[in-house]
């Protein structure tokens, strides 16, 4: 029998019009379509994003812990694995969709490194999507870095603590997987004075996303946190000038 195949598909940030004709195609060869969502959830995101290619395709739900133990979130994910694997030893292609890109703080990194613990011989493809960084900067109508700027992209667990002069090295900073730290990454650059060079970007490509910026940013709670990607601009490149 053929080996099957594990393909992680990036189906972008929320508009079905922003998936590539890669990925579709992809979806539409799969025998099987793997959708992640949150334990907490009832409906997986990217599965109302795929659906109308799905017909006649074996949906394969896989909620993730939320649990603040790592081996317990292991754990599901592993269970997860084993049935992908299972469904390549078969000879069956496997398509794991996930938002954004597969390659930026994407769950499907612990998946294709599981399923390679299982069995190193299943092939395993990636399939670029438009990041959410993208589409929230095309969204206020602002480029990410243009010739000598400098950029960076951080989770907001590692900025919490970051100092002003940290901010201020960068053009723009990029702060991703906020979630219910919102309140406090406000407060801090409220403390910092930057919150004139911030924005906050929420659902972007979902047709009910938010743009929140400067002192606005006061009144957002951790609701806001979710699926929201803030841009923090206090570089030497910002609109009032130089480095402070």
């Amino acid at each position: 029998m053929t080996r099957g195949r594990l393909i992680g598909i990036g189906i972008g940030p929320g508009a079905p019009g922003r998936i590539t004709l890669e990925a579709v195609e992809v979806i539409r060869k799969a025998d099987v379509i793997c959708t992640p969502r949150s334990e907490n959830k009832e409906e997986s995101i990217a599965y109302e994003i795929i659906k109308r290619w799905c017909t006649g395709k074996r949906i394969v739900a896989m909620p993730y812990s939320m649990a603040p133990d790592h081996k317990a979130r292991e754990k599901s994910w592993q269970d997860h694995a084993q049935t992908i694997a299972s469904s390549c030893s078969e000879g069956e292609l496997v398509a794991f969709v996930t938002l954004g890109d597969p390659g930026l703080y994407s769950t499907f990194a612990y998946v294709a490194k599981l399923v390679r613990g299982i069995d190193s011989q299943i092939p395993v493809a990636i399939v670029p999507g438009v990041t959410s960084v993208s589409a929230c900067a095309a969204a206020i109508g602002q480029s990410l870095a243009q010739a000598e700027e400098t950029l960076t992209i951080q989770p907001c667990s590692q900025v919490l603590a970051k100092r002003g002069v940290w901010w201020r090295n960068f053009d723009c900073v990029v702060v991703m997987k906020i979630g219910r730290k919102l309140p406090d990454l406000v407060k801090h650059l409220h403390r910092l004075s930057l919150l004139e060079h911030t924005t906050l970007v929420t659902r972007a490509g979902f047709g009910t996303g938010t743009i929140t910026s400067g002192s606005d940013l006061l009144t957002c709670d951790a609701q806001n946190g979710y699926l929201a990607t803030m841009f923090v601009r206090a570089g030497v490149n910002n609109e009032t000038g130089a480095k402070k």
